[in-house]
């Protein structure tokens, strides 16, 4: 009898234990966190305070985006305010990606960084994840540590699977120097393999997601085959990007920049010697902003009393010229003209609108004057008669629109 409870017994203990060893493999749902991460979440923080995440600690780039992007869609689930969008999503690779891996929907919304009343801190090991959770001007934090949910594994698996791509390559020459900048969907893409001639010049780690390597003594003339190569954090492949070219010069400064006005109109011309140079456009940088354009001619909207500097860059696969400048002068426009009677005296003060100075035409009847003043007075001849004056200013090459002014005296 003792013998069989024993037996009993020990068998009894051995399928507890194999119970408890095995159930978490083959039935993980029912040991998983995230419900206690919940609890935890909300046992701090009230829904209607913004909450934003603080950096945290991590042995790859891959886990500290799969944390982020997995605090995401537990807070925006559970419907917490959400602030601070650099925070949970770095750049729009990172904001595509969440949309795409069905991880949230892109109508998640954030308040302004400085609204957020808690930060969640956090640290991803290989077995556990630990929460952080500061309030907005305190000090202490509440930590509490869990094991790694079903949920945040499954979008680390996610995350791997995402390719590594090059967006975009430009190249610029310094000297004998080629310069290549690259776009890359980063933290997707970790680093680039970077081949010139079929000649592999290593691989260059990616800290974000623009990549910018130097190939040095390079000349004008030679023709060149670079390929770059993305690699994700796990060390997968993704396709090269390559450029076949023979390298051009730097294009030449344009030559003859002027301007002239026709109507309400602008004209700006120059000359180019930049012959079958790839790419060849031009940099225009003007008083409404920056443009581009394939011609030697460019138009705009006349705008009166401005000077300012017109420059025309020329831009080419390879670089930029030096800029070459202009100064404009713009016909000047009409003055601001306020005037009170004194007496026998009207006295105007004119306010010039110009960007440079000007002199002031004022004309009443058969009179005419002139003033390089801001002010003015006209004795009145003959009292009860109304006056009319046109006031312009002028730069000496060109003369305002008139500022028209009939002014009626009292009779004494």
């Amino acid at each position: 009898m003792f013998q069989s409870l024993f037996v009993t017994a020990i068998v009894l203990s051995l399928v507890i234990f194999l119970a408890w060893y095995f159930t978490p493999m083959f039935m993980p749902d029912l040991f998983d966190p995230e419900a206690d991460i919940i609890k935890f979440i909300e046992s701090t923080v009230q829904k209607n305070n913004p909450i934003a995440l603080a950096d945290g600690v991590f042995s790859s780039v891959s886990q500290e985006l799969s944390v982020r992007f997995y605090l995401l869609q537990l807070l925006s689930k559970k419907g917490f305010l959400l602030a601070d969008k650099k925070s949970f999503l770095k750049n729009v690779f990172e904001e595509q990606a969440v949309v795409s891996l069905g991880i949230v929907d892109k109508n998640v919304s954030f308040v302004k960084p400085e609204q957020a009343n808690y930060k969640i801190a956090f640290q991803l090991s290989e077995s556990e994840l630990k929460l952080a959770i500061q309030s907005a001007g305190e000090k202490d934090s509440k930590t509490k540590s869990f094991k790694i949910p079903n949920n945040l594994k499954n979008i680390l698996s996610k995350v791997n699977q995402v390719f590594p791509a090059i967006v975009d390559v430009k190249y610029r020459l310094e000297g004998n120097e080629l310069i290549i900048g690259a776009i890359v969907n980063y933290p997707f893409t970790t680093s680039v393999s970077v081949n010139v001639n079929d000649k592999n010049l290593g691989v260059q780690e990616v800290k974000n997601e623009y990549f910018v390597y130097k190939i040095p003594d390079v000349k004008v003339g030679d023709r060149y085959e670079i390929a770059l190569i993305p690699k994700s954090p796990s060390g997968k492949d993704g396709a090269s990007f390559t450029n076949r070219f023979f390298l051009e010069p730097l294009p030449q400064t344009v030559s003859n920049l002027s301007y002239s006005i026709k109507g309400n109109k602008i004209l700006y011309s120059w000359d180019d010697k930049n012959y079958n140079l790839q790419e060849l456009k031009f940099k225009i940088e003007t008083l409404k902003g920056v443009f581009y354009t394939e011609n030697k001619n460019f138009a705009e909207d006349l705008e009166l009393g401005r000077m300012y500097k017109f420059t025309v860059t020329a831009v080419a696969k390879f670089g930029e010229s030096e800029p070459r400048s202009v100064i404009v002068k713009t016909p000047p426009s009409k003055p601001i003209v306020e005037y009170q009677i004194e007496k026998d005296t009207i006295k105007f003060i004119f306010k010039n609108t110009c960007d440079y100075k000007v002199i002031y035409k004022i004309k009443v009847g058969a009179q005419s004057y002139e003033t390089s003043d801001n002010y003015f007075e006209f004795k009145i001849p003959i009292y009860g008669v109304a006056y009319t004056f046109e006031v312009m200013a002028a730069d000496g090459t060109f003369t305002s629109e008139p500022v028209l002014l009939t002014i009626q005296t009292k009779a004494p």
